[in-house]
């Protein structure tokens, strides 16, 4: 019956943006602290005001600025800005939409969350338009806090039954699509560590070995599974058994990978990876020797050293698009493009996908250039590399400009596969003799009498005194590259340009003298200038204390 979905529409960039949107929904917001209670007690009330109220503007109070969200098949999503800006797409599709959570498990800096989601379809949501249909969909979402912030997500949703309650999916059987009637089973909850031990024991010996007999002595007899995405209920070991036959029988050589695992009071929660050959039929599909990547979470809870109740959440909807999808076409990475660059200044872009990734340094090496600088689109500002950096930089992606100087101009052939999405080309501007419009001031600290380490996250900020343009740049293992650049290929700097250099700490405090330097003809053929900063942190004025 699945064969009836849509590929066009299962494979649409709108699809996939709105899930994005649906998982960060899930994800709730966490104000983290080292106690666990309180952590819970603000994801309760964080959810509440920012996604029940729609407050949006709280979003910078939670989530740290350089946020990742990791969503399976999907880019990862940074930042609390991102953030704001799926909430509110989010909110134009489900404007009434409300979240209760159902269970919350958290251990040291991690909180696991299981919620239900339901509102009404009042606006366009991926390319599907206004149904007007109530939905109710579930889902668990993994956090990890730092300092009272939100630092990194994991998250799963019943996405399948989505698209099922909008009617562009066909049901499987399911009238309802909730975490179902909650197990009566009561008893002493036991040892968190040797719940942990339980479940490993059972994800091991079950799941990846296939001995389903140990299912009869860790599961009580009462048990229930809640898996909204399963056609039909499980309950009791002999449940479980067939609900695990259902996927190994299909998929026999499946392996689960634990990626993390808490667990507090009677509650263990587990985030895995499953992979498997897809070698059997399937929910009528027949096999396809494909090999299939799920991840999920699931929360377990325990009655005198028994499994009694247990929730499932993972993307059953991305499950059947990996059975359904096409077979992948193979790269052809023998393709060649050559791209000729002037002297100086020029702004490229990689005509072909190269099969190992560029760095900015083997970017910088490939076309023998002295910088490389992109423009960070978040933060609006442009980000130099020199080939002094420690590190290997920054990536180097197709479609975007970066802009690169050769002291002398070359043909340059790249090779690789063709771009699904052809990248951008750029004319080599014309060589200026006089000034460059771009530049980088670049170098490192060359005191020794404190460690360089100590000094990463310092700012590093290059004032051009004569057109008050300034450049910023955070320290990392010692080094710092302040770029400028003027895309409409005006001169930033030119011959005789004094640069006024500072450096402040952690604090925003004033690290060093004011530096002055002045740009020579070499620093604009080679468009960077190094420079050593010394005596940083060193006090500026003496005094005599005395003492009593």
């Amino acid at each position: 019956m699945f064969s009836r979905i849509s590929n066009t529409f299962i494979g649409s960039p709108k699809f996939y943006l709105g899930l994005s949107i649906i998982l960060i929904a899930f994800g709730g917001v966490i104000n983290a602290t080292a106690d666990t209670e309180a952590n819970k007690a603000i994801v309760s009330s964080a959810f509440e005001e920012i996604l029940n109220q729609k407050n949006l503007a709280l979003v910078d109070e939670f989530y740290a600025t350089d946020y990742i969200f990791h969503l399976a098949g999907n880019p990862d999503i940074h930042g609390s800005e991102g953030l704001k800006q799926f909430f509110a797409m989010y909110l134009a599709a489900f404007p009434d939409i409300h979240f209760t959570i159902d269970d919350i498990v958290a251990e040291g800096d991690e909180v696991v969350i299981r919620d239900t989601v339901r509102s009404t379809h009042q606006g366009e949501f991926v390319g599907i338009p206004s149904t007007g249909n109530q939905v109710t969909f579930t889902g668990m979402f993994a956090h990890r806090v730092v300092e009272g912030k939100i630092m990194e997500s994991w998250g799963e949703g019943d996405f399948l039954a989505l698209m099922q309650q909008f009617g562009v999916i066909p049901a499987m059987g399911r009238e309802t699509f909730t975490w179902g009637e909650p197990s009566v089973v009561t008893g002493n909850p036991g040892d968190p560590e040797t719940n942990k031990a339980t479940v490993q024991r059972m994800i091991a010996e079950v799941w990846n070995q296939g001995k389903l007999s140990v299912v009869d002595e860790v599961f009580d007899a009462d048990y229930i599974l809640h898996d909204p995405a399963w056609p039909m209920e499980v309950r009791g070991p002999e449940g479980f058994k067939q609900y695990v036959a259902a996927m190994l029988g299909p998929f026999p050589d499946t392996y689960f990978t634990i990626e993390d695992i808490i667990a507090e009071g009677d509650k263990v929660a587990v985030r895995y990876t499953a992979l498997g050959t897809h070698q059997g039929e399937f929910m009528s599909i027949p096999p396809t020797g494909k090999q299939i990547t799920i991840t999920g979470i699931t929360i377990h809870r325990f009655a005198d050293g028994k499994f009694v109740e247990s929730w499932f959440s993972y993307d059953m909807l991305g499950f059947m698009q990996q059975l359904t999808a096409p077979p992948p076409v193979p790269e052809d990475y023998t393709n060649v493009f050559f791209t000729s660059l002037s002297p100086g200044l020029n702004m490229v872009s990689l005509p072909l996908k190269p099969q190992t990734p560029y760095t900015a340094r083997s970017f910088a090496e490939e076309l023998y250039s002295t910088v490389v600088i992109k423009l960070d689109e978040k933060r609006q500002r442009f980000v130099g590399f020199t080939l002094d950096a420690p590190d290997d930089g920054f990536t180097i992606e197709g479609g975007k400009g970066y802009i690169v100087n050769v002291p002398e101009g070359r043909v340059v052939a790249f090779t690789g596969a063709a771009w699904t999405n052809q990248p951008l080309t750029e004319a080599a501007p014309a060589a200026q003799s006089d000034g460059a419009w771009a530049f980088v001031v670049s170098g490192r600290f060359g005191d020794d009498s404190d460690n360089r380490l100590t000094k990463d996250g310092y700012l590093v900020t290059v004032r051009n005194t004569r057109t008050n343009a300034v450049a910023i740049a955070v320290v990392r293992e010692g080094y710092f590259a302040a770029a400028f650049a003027n895309l409409s290929r005006e001169n930033v700097v030119q011959i005789g340009d004094r640069l006024e250099v500072q450096v402040q700490d952690r604090t925003g405090e004033i690290a060093s003298e004011t530096l002055t330097y002045t740009v020579k003809a070499e620093s604009i053929r080679q468009a960077f200038l190094s420079v050593t900063l010394k005596d940083v942190l060193k006090p500026r004025h003496s005094m005599l204390i005395g003492m009593d």
